[in-house]
């Protein structure tokens, strides 16, 4: 995974460069995967081998074709593989410890009492149910109360605070091109359909999935007693699809140098007139700024004439729909069974909805992930992991050096940069060396929604209190008990959270060609992103930065070519074909 704060894409590119690391991806290729434990003594599930096929014409289904056999997705699931094998397993230890939290007399204020009283609101459906929709009353209210566009500002920087994003997003980040300075930016946004393409879509499938949206929206409306539903669904639908025509496309969004438009707040309100740029930033409790990251601006400027022209009662509905969309899976059973049938069957193609406990622990790591963390390291993590995986990381560093400095078609000049940016990569292994504060986050036994928008206010004011401070370089991306691992550009730094640290991945009785073969891979593959066509184009102190001579550049990317077009012929069904532009 590659993370830098706001998109995250695959390498293509790097598997041209540096052959060294063409393995099947690590996420869903692994042998033994069915086996958390990964084997005690080998590390190696030989009962995942398929005899019946002929490893010389399908090693595919050789190696895992017994395990794909004995390991149907389950029907709460819409994939499965070692990751989500692994994630489970460790679900079950985040579950004794959240139990246990929740049923412990904990100190007021403690990190126990929060997750444990987080938690415990969550599983308590007898509450939901009796509630119903009166956790988000209040901000039904609010909107019912605007009268014009002049108001719109106040809400919406209430809703952003509250992790509800209408119409665009709005954060605060290193500067892409100063990555020792926090800087604003804003991106579009508000669109209730994974991306711009869903609206667009003629194909049997798009449209019978944008039917069953717009289905899915009326009949969200049904269950808060509107009697004009279907026009709501309608006039949502209209201002979407009109957000979706000037958004980005996927692709673009994975160019940092399409998206890096700065300006000054001056010219952001220029092209934007209809929208009262200073009071939101006043309700959200930021100071007067003079520059703003706008990544793309002819999405505000659209968004400034959907305002002129849209009728107030339309916009209003729309900001109903976006608190709704956002807070129905955490209300009762009517609203929650209603966002599962569109959002978890529909579009994911899972059966069955989780367990709730599963539902509870998914929304406690979401809301207080570092606090969960800190209770799931002193419980399940092992200080041998990290030092036999950071010499791991020792080796394939210098594995991919020795590739480098290999390299026929790269210039001497060009070499020695990316061995300097190679050099610059900082790692983080387990866990922070310095946790989240949360002593300003209260969490508390009355409702479940009022303790998420506690928590998602938290993170907000965070995340604005950074703006002016030093780079904070100890922040990780991600809890120390999710199973994945990620490349950041913006810091130059590899990170391999503690969960991922074990069978099947990793195992410190395992012999070193299994661990090289399965943890190996995954450190292989975020240390590609660095110098994947996207992570290239950063150097190492994380800026957006040529570092390429044009002779190298032009080079690089004909060989990215043709991986795209190879990659862009695989079908993975009968008129499916897979995007390497996004593989």
């Amino acid at each position: 995974m590659k993370a830098t704060g706001i998109l995250s894409v695959s390498a293509i590119s790097a598997i041209i460069l540096f052959t060294a690391f063409t393995q099947n991806n690590p996420k869903t290729d692994n042998p033994g995967a069915g086996n958390p434990d990964g084997g005690k003594k080998g590390g190696f599930c030989l009962q995942s081998i398929d005899q019946d096929y002929d490893p010389r014409y399908d090693f595919y289904n050789y190696a895992n074709g017994a395990w794909l056999r004995d390991n149907p997705v389950p029907e709460t699931e819409s994939a499965w593989g070692s990751f989500l094998v692994l994630r489970d397993h460790n679900e079950q230890i985040l579950k004794t410890i959240l139990e246990q939290a929740a049923s412990s007399k904990n100190i007021n204020g403690s990190i126990r009492q929060k997750v444990g009283d987080f938690f415990l609101m969550a599983m308590d459906t007898i509450k939901l149910e009796k509630e119903g929709i009166k956790p988000i009353e209040a901000d039904i209210a609010k909107i019912k109360a605007i009268k014009s566009n002049a108001e719109l500002p106040a809400i919406t920087a209430e809703f952003h605070s509250k992790g509800i994003s209408p119409f665009f997003s709005f954060y605060v980040m290193q500067d892409a091109k100063d990555s020792e300075t926090y800087i604003t930016y804003t991106s579009q946004g508000g669109l209730g359909l994974p991306d711009r393409d869903y609206y667009f879509k003629e194909d049997e499938k798009s449209l019978e999935i944008k039917e069953a949206y717009k289905k899915h929206i009326q009949k969200t409306f049904e269950l808060l007693n509107y009697n004009d539903a279907a026009k709501m669904a309608a006039s949502i639908l209209k201002i979407e699809t009109a957000l979706a025509e000037a958004s980005m496309k996927r692709t673009e969004l994975r160019n940092m140098e399409l998206l890096y438009n700065k300006m000054t707040f001056k010219e952001l309100k220029a092209i934007t007139p209809e929208f009262n740029w200073d009071l939101y930033l006043k309700d959200i409790g930021m100071k007067p700024i003079e520059n703003i990251i706008v990544t793309q601006p002819n999405f505000f400027i659209a968004l400034n004439k959907l305002l002129q022209t849209s009728k107030i009662e339309d916009i209003k509905t729309y900001y109903t729909w976006n608190l709704i969309r956002s807070t129905s899976s955490r209300l009762n059973k009517d609203f929650e069974e209603n966002s599962f049938a569109f959002y978890g069957t529909v579009l994911s193609g899972a059966k069955m909805m989780k367990p709730r406990w599963q539902k509870a622990l998914s929304a406690t790591n979401e809301n207080l992930g570092e606090a969960l963390g800190q209770l799931y390291v002193a419980k399940a993590f092992s200080p041998e992991s990290k030092e036999k995986v950071n010499i791991m990381v020792d080796n394939l560093t210098l594995a991919f050096r020795e590739r480098i400095l290999q390299l026929d078609w790269m210039t001497d000049s060009t070499k020695q940069k990316a061995l300097a940016k190679l050099e610059a990569f900082d790692r983080k292994l387990g866990y922070p060396d310095k946790w989240k504060d949360y002593t300003n986050l209260s969490i508390s036994k009355i409702s479940y929604v009022d303790n998420i928008f506690r928590a998602r206010k938290f993170e907000h004011q965070r995340m604005v209190n950074k703006l002016g401070k030093p780079i904070d370089r100890t922040e990780w991306g991600m809890s120390p008990q999710t199973v994945n691992a990620y490349y950041s550009s913006f810091k130059n730094e590899i990170v391999f959270p503690a969960a991922i640290m074990q069978p099947p991945f990793f195992n410190p009785e395992a012999d070193d060609a299994v661990n090289y073969g399965s943890m190996g891979a995954v450190i292989g593959h975020e240390i590609t992103h660095g110098f994947d066509d996207q992570g290239s184009k950063y150097d190492g102190k994380g800026n957006l930065n040529n570092w390429w001579s044009e002779e190298d550049k032009e080079k690089f990317k004909a060989r990215t070519k043709v991986i795209e077009s190879q990659f862009n012929a695989f079908e993975a069904m009968d008129g499916l074909y897979v995007n390497g532009e996004l593989t």
